[in-house]
Order: C-alpha cells, then sequence, then structure tokens
C-alpha cells in the first residue's frame, strides 16, 4: 500500500491528501509499521496539517509498546506533540498507559522522566480527568525517590 502512495506522490498530477495520509498512517500504524507511520506522520506535518487524534494515539501506543529507552522517548514526543500541535486532550487510558511507563522504568533517573511525569499529571488535572488513587501514589512515590 505505501509503495502505491509513494508512486503516486512522485507523479506531477499529485495533490496531498489529508485523509488518505491519516488513513494509510493509522494502517501502517496499527500493523505496527513504525517507519511508514512516522514518515507519514512528519509528512503531514511538514504539508501544513496537524495528524488526526488517531494517528498520534496508534503511535504513542505503538510505541510503548516497545520496551526501549527510545521508544518511551519517542513516545513522549509524540504525546507533546498532541497536545502542542493538534490541542488535542489525550483520552484517560492513554494517560495511564503513557504515564505508568514512565514510572516503571527501571534506573530512569533522567529528569526528562521526571518532567514528562509532572507534565502529564497536570493534564489529568486541567483537563477534569478522574485521577486513580494508584496513579496518584505512583507520581507521589516517583517524584520523592527521583528528587532524592
Amino acid at each position: 500500500m505505501f509503495k502505491v502512495y509513494r508512486w503516486m506522490k512522485d507523479q506531477n498530477w499529485y495533490r496531498f491528501d489529508f485523509d488518505l495520509a491519516t488513513k494509510l498512517a493509522d494502517s501502517a500504524g496499527k500493523e505496527r509499521n513504525f517507519g511508514v507511520c512516522m514518515l507519514i506522520y512528519y509528512e503531514i506535518i511538514n504539508k501544513g496539517h496537524v495528524p488526526s487524534e488517531s494517528t498520534f494515539h496508534i503511535l504513542i501506543v505503538d510505541y510503548l509498546s516497545e520496551p526501549t529507552k527510545d521508544c518511551l522517548d519517542e513516545a513522549c514526543s509524540i504525546y507533546n506533540h498532541m497536545i502542542q500541535l493538534g490541542g488535542y486532550q489525550p483520552h484517560l487510558n492513554l494517560h495511564n498507559s503513557l504515564f505508568r511507563a514512565l514510572t516503571s522504568k527501571p534506573g530512569g533517573s533522567s529528569k526528562l522522566y521526571l518532567k514528562q511525569s509532572e507534565l502529564i499529571f497536570h493534564n489529568f488535572v486541567t483537563s477534569g480527568l478522574e485521577i486513580q488513587k494508584d496513579i496518584y501514589a505512583g507520581l507521589t512515590c516517583y517524584i520523592a525517590i527521583k528528587t532524592l
């Protein structure tokens, strides 16, 4: 499917189609094809559009399912784009998944993760989402441990 899209883009008659790009990005993401999904994601942004909420969500979930630090960093970056570029308010389950991934990383004493966890918590509060007790307790413990 992506080969046809790439071929179309090379034709002089091709005009960027946001809906088509979104469907392809979402499809690639659901197939866990990060590379293709990210290429289309950045193409959407470079064409002056904001990716759909579903594209952001699929990419974050896909990156969180991978066990490497780079994937967690990428998930955080996409989460931030989702809020800053799209003005979207991520769903509660996405906040929970990202927050749990951040606070459960062994040896993750990076200040980046602390700041990201605080940002997610802030988004919980400002968006009116109901904060689960384990999330609040996790953040409290995480901040206490990381600031020692």
